[in-house]
C-alpha cells in the first residue's frame, strides 16, 4: 500500500510529460521548415549581431557518406591534455 501512494503522483507528471510531447505545431510554422527553419525550427538566419552564424545546412558526409568531414580539419592544435598535465587544466 505504501508503494503504491509513491508511484500516483510520478505516474501523473509522466502523463503530463507525454501530452507535451505530442503537441501540434500551426500548419504555417510547420511550413517554414526547411525554408527559414532548420529541419528541427531553428532559425536558419544569423544573429543580427553577428555572433551565430546562419545555418547553412549541417556537416557534410564525406565520399562514403558514413562519416562526416571534421570543419576544423585545418585549425591547429592548442593543447592536448594529457594525464601528466590534467591538474593544470581543471
Amino acid at each position: 500500500m505504501h508503494n503504491k501512494n509513491k508511484l500516483l503522483p510520478m505516474t501523473v507528471l509522466l502523463a503530463g510529460f507525454s501530452a507535451t510531447a505530442i503537441a501540434a505545431v500551426p500548419a504555417e510554422e510547420a511550413a517554414k521548415l526547411g525554408r527559414t527553419l532548420t529541419p528541427v525550427g531553428a532559425e536558419q538566419a544569423a544573429s543580427a549581431d553577428g555572433t551565430i552564424p546562419a545555418w547553412d545546412g549541417g556537416m557534410a558526409a564525406d565520399f562514403s557518406g558514413d562519416r562526416f568531414v571534421d570543419p576544423f580539419a585545418d585549425d591547429a592544435v592548442e593543447m592536448t591534455i594529457t594525464a601528466a598535465n590534467m591538474e593544470q587544466h581543471k
